[in-house]
């Protein structure tokens, strides 16, 4: 029985690591996010006016950006909890980083202390940000 080379004890540890690279490496790779895939909604208490409005400052961030060919644009809808009434629509376009802020303007708000909820999506890629639920200043 001869003894090993050193090229033949080589092979299973360059073996072992390229398996370990493709394993793990794919799954690293497969996990990075795309720009537009994790749309995230802020923003500031709402300020009711004499007139039954509330007023919101929205920032949003992780849209797909708009480029020079294409112009994204998210639509945002607001919800009271005690009137059903209440009713804002807003559509903004993103910018080439993938953000927004805006002013968003809510009619048929009766109460001050009322519970605004805010729903974005992103009408290119459909995605929808998280909901943001915001009181009165």
């Amino acid at each position: 029985m001869s003894k090993p080379t050193r090229l033949e004890l080589l092979v299973v540890p360059v073996a072992v690591c390229l398996l370990l690279f493709v394993a793990f490496g794919g799954t690293a790779f497969a996990r990075s996010s795309s720009p537009g895939t994790h749309p995230h909604l802020s923003g500031s208490q709402y300020v009711t006016s004499s007139y039954g409005g509330a007023v919101v400052v929205i920032h949003g961030s992780g849209f797909l950006p708009s480029t020079t060919t294409l112009t994204n644009y998210i639509q945002a809808s607001v919800f009271a909890s005690t009137d059903s009434n209440a009713n804002g629509f807003l559509q903004v376009a993103v910018d080439s980083h993938g953000s927004l802020s805006a002013i968003l303007v809510a009619c048929g708000i009766d109460v001050a202390h009322d519970l605004i909820e805010i729903g974005v999506e992103d009408l290119t890629t459909y995605l929808y940000a998280n909901i943001l639920y915001i009181t009165a200043n």
